[in-house]
């Protein structure tokens, strides 16, 4: 479908659940907890998947919270895997379950996956984010011994937090076959965190070179001489990519919204059950995506990012 602006909206970032294990600070500070109770079922899940791939919708991506704490997952997938209409089945995971679950992911029809990772280091990792390393890398290894390829990881750089580890994610990039992707902080929920910039990185690291095929969907590549993997930039704040911009986000309580950094929003939940209707909503929502966001006129969001789907 095109948008009023001539862009082509065909990639579902779809949010099945705003619980998280972690407790990373600029996701879900000071949220209390999602109930298992409120996420939508299985069946709406797949019945939804289908109609947005019925109005031309061809990528999705399943994000949370952490949707690998969904016990129906795989059956999700597969049911996804088995409609014509996309080409793109991914998922956005915090890694701490992925080692278990990866094989059982690529037989659903999973293609591929990206890993949130914001620290390097075992004990900040734990005392900060409330996560396991360890789990995390064996995920990683998982994703290659499973194919779940290309491995994308999704870093934001939090100052006074972790920005003394850049040089070690760009070394991550070096020495394997992935791409690490620094991500600009937005100013989502009631976080006072101050983020570090694409360019203030590259001014830091000039042995970073733009790569031939610079352009990777929203993200600008870079690579250091004889490195195995890439270094990417998403700029939403800085250098936005709006007049590109395909995507729609489902939220787990079945709102759509045309746009990250715009609190508008299609509810979905009062015709949950009236596939016209939902269709209508959504062809509704691309018709009024914004031409660009506004995190630059002090932006004051309505949701924390666990609750938008990232």
């Amino acid at each position: 479908m095109k948008d009023t602006f001539g862009r082509t909206v065909d990639y579902l970032r779809f949010s099945l659940t705003k619980r998280c294990q972690l407790t990373c600070p600029h996701c879900a500070k000071n949220e209390g907890g999602c109930l298992k109770e409120s996420e939508m079922k299985t069946d709406t899940v797949i019945r939804l998947s289908r109609l947005f791939g019925e109005c031309g919708f061809r990528k999705i991506r399943f994000t949370g919270g952490e949707p690998l704490l969904r016990n129906d997952i795989c059956e999700i997938i597969s049911a996804v895997s088995d409609m014509p209409f996309y080409d793109d089945i991914a998922l956005t995971t915090n890694g701490q379950l992925l080692a278990l679950l990866a094989s059982d992911l690529k037989q659903s029809g999973l293609h591929r996956v990206n890993i949130s990772l914001n620290t390097l280091n075992a004990q900040r990792s734990k005392e900060m984010f409330g996560a396991d390393l360890s789990n995390t890398f064996s995920g990683i290894e998982a994703v290659f011994r499973h194919g779940l390829t290309p491995l994308k990881i999704n870093t934001v750089i939090l100052k006074g937090q972790n920005d003394d580890e850049i040089a070690d994610f760009i070394a991550l990039a070096h020495e394997y076959p992935l791409t690490v992707r620094f991500i600009e902080l937005m100013p989502m929920g009631d976080s006072k965190e101050e983020g570090i910039s694409g360019a203030q990185i590259l001014r830091m690291y000039p042995q970073l070179l733009p790569v031939e095929n610079k352009a990777d969907g929203v993200a600008m590549n870079y690579r250091e001489s004889n490195a195995k993997g890439t270094v990417g930039f998403i700029n939403p704040i800085s250098s936005c990519f709006c007049d590109s911009c395909s995507r729609m986000r489902l939220t787990a309580d079945g709102t759509l919204r045309p746009c990250l950094g715009n609190n508008l929003e299609i509810p979905l939940v009062d015709v949950m059950y009236n596939n016209d209707l939902i269709k209508q909503r959504i062809q509704d929502a691309v018709r009024q995506k914004p031409c660009k966001n506004s995190f630059s006129k002090a932006f004051i969001t309505n949701r924390t990012m666990n609750n938008l789907g990232g």
